[in-house]
């Protein structure tokens, strides 16, 4: 998703209707994340948050995400050229 009015839209706007949609409860660790909290979390952490999602801090992390990424596709290129099982648990 790369239209910041549609993310505006999401995340501020109409952010209520997004914790509606979310399912039920995973796991503790799980649900104690700014994807899972509930809606008083929610407005409690997003200013106290909202400075890390900045345009800087973004690029900042862009370099560290790729790489993230990039190492992830790497693991699973070689467990799936040596045809080794990967264990993904929710």
């Amino acid at each position: 998703m790369g239209d910041p009015e549609l993310i505006e839209e999401i995340l501020i706007t109409n952010f209520e209707n997004v914790f509606q949609s979310r399912p039920k409860r995973l796991h503790p660790i799980i649900d104690k994340n700014l994807v899972r909290v509930d809606i008083n979390d929610w407005k409690r952490l997003r200013p106290i948050v909202e400075p890390l999602f900045s345009t800087k801090m973004l690029k900042q992390m862009y370099p560290k995400m790729i790489k993230c990424g990039n190492d992830l596709i790497n693991i699973l290129e070689n467990c799936a050229k040596n045809q080794q099982n990967i264990d993904l648990k929710v």
